[in-house]
């Protein structure tokens, strides 16, 4: 069985809003016969990746605890594309893949290489 990292996030503190997040991520995981390793939720804003519960799920990733990280959607992660994509890279190549409840997406690193590709291309 596949064992998942959920992270939930707000940028504002709102406890009932990341109770909600981490309700429906719960729901997911069970329905899908995931294992909740872990949780981390945080109130603060998406404008990069460096913060405390990024840096803590990832961790969960490299130390083997969970080899999918589970979101409500790719916003929670960050606001920035190019931040949220490079953030998605350095989990795949930890071996874990994320998943996106509401975009439906499951993330692996062939996919973040192509993305990656597509933005260095279009951005340089």
């Amino acid at each position: 069985m596949k064992k998942c990292w959920l992270y939930a996030r707000t940028a504002n503190k709102d406890d009932i809003a990341l109770a909600f997040q981490i309700e429906k991520l719960s729901d997911y995981a069970n329905k899908n016969n995931l294992v909740i390793a872990g949780i981390t939720a945080e109130s603060v804003a998406g404008l990069n990746c460096n913060r405390v519960g990024l840096k803590e799920t990832l961790q969960a990733i490299r130390s083997n605890q969970a080899d999918t990280v589970l979101v409500t959607d790719l916003s929670r992660i960050g606001r920035s594309i190019p931040d949220v994509i490079e953030w998605q890279s350095r989990v795949c190549e930890e071996g874990g893949a994320v998943v996106s409840m509401q975009d439906n997406m499951f993330n692996y690193l062939k996919t973040y290489e192509l993305l990656k590709l597509y933005f260095e291309q279009r951005c340089s």
